[in-house]
């Protein structure tokens, strides 16, 4: 009798590959392997990566560097599978370690089938899932050690915990894949491309079969949401309402660049509807236009300031979240206290603060009046201590 094969799949970073990542360990088990929490007894050891900023990078070497070293499949027979984001943001650490893992970029997730000689279902076949609950940690691995600590925080605590509490109890709900946009910080477009929108009845055939009371909607620029299908985010929404269902509702990713387009229909549906709209995150990355125009982000921060302020109106049981980016090259100190002002009259929003991290990839990389990471400490710390 053949012996069942078995497979350990661990990940960092964000929902979307995480998801992915799941999605792909529910195929596997569909063509009868067995998920081992044992990474020693795995024939197949999946690493799902992240490659979002410094302190990411650092893990995902971590990971990659003590699993090759333990279990190259060479010597133990073992297949070794690198998911994510970082080998495709870091070119140089990839070349130079490729012939130890395959890689899969999560623009091409259904090339995961070339690792199975035999399969009873097809990687198309398996639905996009809600819920991650065969995912181990990078922690369940090894101890991992990063010398930025810190590398971001939250100015209302408990506003991030209930957000945090919220993702992990409800189902994921993934509209899009990409983006529109050509932000000059980011290194995530090279790896996911244009904006790819589900269509409107594929969500909410997913909403209607997914059970949970909870829903996170996700993508990596869910404000863009449609336009490529000649639809809006607003669309979405007021076909999902038909629906009834009352269920509670968190809204992640909502990129300000086409906020305008629908900002006030959205608004106004956020208390006419049977949806219970919990949390809004909207990544607004800097209250300085000067900054918004290096960035390359499409919009003025007058009008992201507007939207949180007509939505705290509208129903203060919303908690809104904010992300922004200290430390981009040319930033001044009275960019960063533009910033801190904004933080302090907008003091119902959550903002998550996030250092500035240099891509090779990226159009800043190249760009002049780079600060120091001593310095982007520097003012990281100032803001918090500022607005704490």
């Amino acid at each position: 009798m053949n012996k069942k094969k078995k497979y350990f799949i661990c990940a960092n970073g964000c929902i979307r590959r995480k998801i992915e990542a799941e999605k792909i360990a529910i195929w596997l088990q569909k063509n009868g392997l067995i998920n081992s929490d044992n990474i020693q007894e795995a024939d197949i050891i999946l690493i799902s990566t992240c490659g979002y900023d410094g302190r990411n990078q650092d893990d995902s070497i971590a990971i990659i560097n003590n699993i090759t070293q333990h279990f190259h499949f060479e010597q133990n027979n073992r297949e070794i599978i690198v998911l994510g984001c970082f080998p495709h943001m870091n070119n140089e650490y990839h070349k130079n370690n490729s012939s130890k893992y395959y890689y899969i970029s999560p623009n091409n997730i259904s090339e995961v089938q070339n690792i199975l000689e035999k399969q009873s279902i097809p990687f198309s076949e398996i639905s996009e899932p809600y819920k991650i609950s065969n995912i181990k940690s990078y922690s369940d691995v090894l101890k991992i050690k990063s010398n930025d600590k810190f590398h971001n925080a939250s100015t209302r605590i408990q506003s991030n915990i209930n957000y945090q509490n919220f993702k992990e109890s409800s189902g994921i709900i993934k509209i899009a894949s990409g983006c529109l946009s050509n932000c000059s910080y980011c290194a995530i477009k090279p790896v996911m491309g244009n904006l790819r929108s589900k269509p409107i009845s594929k969500i909410i055939e997913e909403i209607l079969s997914c059970n949970d009371e909870k829903l996170t909607f996700t993508a990596e620029d869910t404000g863009a949401y449609g336009i490529d299908k000649g639809c809006t985010l607003l669309d979405l929404f007021i076909q999902v309402n038909t629906l009834k269902l009352k269920k509670e509702i968190a809204l992640t990713g909502l990129n300000p660049t086409f906020l305008n387009i629908y900002s006030s229909g959205l608004i106004d549906l956020l208390n006419n509807t049977s949806m219970n709209f919990k949390h809004i995150v909207i990544p607004i990355q800097s209250f300085s236009d000067n900054i918004l125009r290096k960035m390359n982000r499409k919009y003025s921060s007058s009008g992201v300031i507007n939207f949180f302020h007509k939505v705290n109106e509208k129903n203060a049981n919303i908690q809104l979240h904010g992300h922004i980016l200290v430390g981009f090259p040319g930033e001044t100190m009275t960019d960063v206290n533009i910033n801190i002002e904004q933080i302090k009259e907008l003091n119902y929003v959550n903002f998550k603060i996030f250092k500035y991290f240099s891509h090779k990839k990226t159009i800043s990389y190249k760009m002049k009046n780079k600060l120091s990471k001593n310095e982007i400490n520097s003012r990281f710390n100032y803001i918090l201590e500022s607005v704490g």
